[in-house]
């Protein structure tokens, strides 16, 4: 095997993350997520994301639907780490630790719009004939209902 064919499954492991963690985040991001901002360790159950910038309206927008009397002016997030334990995924919670998270917020003005995004809060019809993609959604919403979110300033 040569060389540079060694770098190429972790690359592409990255470039996948990178992919689907813009798709499902990148909306409430101020700018796209770059390869060196992520640290991935697939094998121990982990993921960091470092340095980043909330797109404060998008993030406003959900707080706003979801009846929040505050409104963000500006965030950003130091780190945000997640630990998943492959070999208990069904028992043990999945932890996300957010670290140095910075959010400039304010009394909500009156008169804010209400919004609510197309895609939020939609979810599986019970007649759908897709049971795989059901059972991955029972599946999926039984590991979040463990999720464990540690908040940690700066010592």
């Amino acid at each position: 095997m040569s060389r540079w064919s060694r770098g190429w499954p972790g690359a592409l492991k990255a470039r996948a993350a990178r992919y689907a963690l813009q798709r499902w985040i990148g909306p409430f991001l101020q700018e796209p997520l770059r390869l060196e901002q992520l640290g991935l360790d697939l094998g121990g159950g982990t993921g960091t994301l470092r340095g980043l910038r909330l797109r404060a309206q998008a993030v406003d927008e959900l707080l706003l639907g979801a009846g929040a009397p505050l409104e963000l002016l500006e965030g950003r997030v130091g780190a945000v780490t997640v630990a998943v334990p492959w070999a208990a995924l069904g028992t043990e919670p999945v932890t996300l630790r957010v670290t140095e998270l910075r959010l400039l917020l304010r009394p909500r003005q009156e008169g804010g719009r209400a919004w609510l995004s197309p895609g939020v809060g939609a979810g599986l019809d019970s007649r759908s004939p897709l049971r795989g993609l059901e059972a991955l959604a029972l599946t999926i919403e039984s590991v979040l209902r463990r999720l464990r979110v540690v908040l940690e300033g700066r010592s």
